[in-house]
């Protein structure tokens, strides 16, 4: 009885031998069953090395590499869906050309073998690719002259990660003991590729908790700093009504205590817009406590909410410095800001009068300077300060084309 190829029914020594060949019809049982037994050991070996591991690359190498041995080919590819493209890039594989890996690109269309697998979700099989007429055969494996392949997704309770495909240059044929093996390996995959991303994300959220906490602290030790100088100030505008000392100092501990709630209480982690505030009556109320010592002038539109908190805090930090270095330290100065919008940017204008004479070396430095930076970074801004005779001035442009 012929087989699926057209030839004579025939078996062969190197039939079940882990380095040759693949069982094809009309095999010995015992070839069969050392072939597949080869297989559950790579899939054994490959689930050990996915615990130890946790680098996504290294892991989407070795399934590749395991994935080649057990099917007894030369090629091997993981193929991850690109957002940017749409289609598959190939991101890691064994046995292709210089310039394949990270470079190549599949299309993730149904007409393509491994697109359709990516879209369905289901293994593709395709024995004899001259003859396929249910998709194209990809460039890539004609210009390595692949007869056959078959590719599996990669997917953890529904989430696709990929694709993991094997090819060959050989005639014979890939069976359904054979998928299996490869949705063993795929399946192995995708839980480290899980396991790995949530180890990211916690590592991730460590080093968020351990910047909010020494922002945190910072923060506490400047609010400190800030109701020393509203005493200081408070006394020397009530001088020795204590009453009225008592009234002002009330008032702007209560100012503060809402101004800081104003920056923190709308603190995202994600940073993704929710809805758009004014940007001009958040500064009114994170700096009412300085009184009309602080003029706040000109208008712009609207801002995404995502600029609403490290709004607060920067102009808080500059409040702080001035209280503590600036125009506030001493009576008779003032600050003046203004707003203004172009088509490109929004940006406010921070300008001190009547302070000390300003110091390279004071003001925003250290750890304040070095979180104002990283604050206006994470939203695409930047803050610009120049030291004149009259005192600081800072640009803070918000947002940018």
């Amino acid at each position: 009885m012929p087989n699926e190829l057209g030839g004579v029914p025939h078996t062969s020594n190197d039939v079940g031998d882990p380095k040759h060949g693949e069982p094809e019809f009309d095999a010995l049982p015992k070839d069969e069953l050392a072939y597949r037994l080869r297989q559950q050991e790579l899939v054994a070996e490959f689930g050990l090395f996915a615990l130890r591991t946790i680098g996504i690359d290294e892991l989407l190498h070795h399934a590749t590499r395991i994935a080649a041995d057990g099917m007894n080919v030369d090629l091997c590819k993981f193929l991850e869906f690109s957002d940017d493209h749409g289609d598959l890039l190939v991101r890691a594989g064994v046995g292709w050309k210089d310039g394949t890996i990270g470079i190549a690109r599949l299309g993730a269309d149904l007409e393509s073998p491994a697109g359709y697998a990516y879209q369905t979700q289901q293994s593709v099989l395709s024995n004899h690719l001259e003859e396929e007429t249910r998709f194209r055969t990809p460039q890539l494996l004609v210009d390595h002259r692949v007869r056959r392949a078959l590719n599996v997704p990669v997917k953890d309770h529904g989430k696709p990660y990929g694709i993991l495909e094997v090819d060959s240059t050989r005639p014979g044929k890939f069976t359904i003991a054979d998928i299996a093996f490869m949705q063993g390996i795929a399946n192995t995959l995708a839980v480290a590729i899980e396991r790995s991303e949530r180890d990211r994300d916690l590592t991730d959220a460590r080093e968020r908790e351990g910047l909010f906490a020494a922002e945190m602290r910072h923060r506490v030790k400047n609010v400190f700093a800030v109701i020393n100088g509203l005493i200081s100030m408070s006394r020397r505008e009530a001088g020795s009504d204590v009453d009225a000392f008592a009234k002002l100092m009330s008032g702007r501990i209560v100012a503060l205590s809402s101004a800081t709630e104003a920056g923190l209480s709308q603190f995202t982690v994600s940073g993704t817009d929710q809805n758009d505030f004014d940007p001009v009556a958040l500064l009114h109320r994170v700096l009412k406590p300085y009184g009309d010592r602080i003029e706040i002038t000109g208008r712009t539109d609207a801002l995404a909410q995502r600029y609403a908190t490290p709004l607060a805090l920067v102009v808080h930090e500059l409040a702080t410095n001035a209280m503590k270095y600036g125009a506030l330290s001493i009576a008779g100065g003032s600050i003046a800001i203004l707003w203004s919008t172009t088509d490109a940017q929004v940006s406010l204008c921070w300008r001190e009068y009547g302070g000390p004479r300003p110091l390279h070396s004071v003001g925003p430095s250290g750890f304040g300077s070095g979180m104002i930076d990283r604050i206006l970074a994470s939203v695409g801004s930047r803050i610009e300060l120049d030291w004149l005779e009259s005192g600081l001035t800072a640009r803070i442009i918000l947002s940018e084309d």
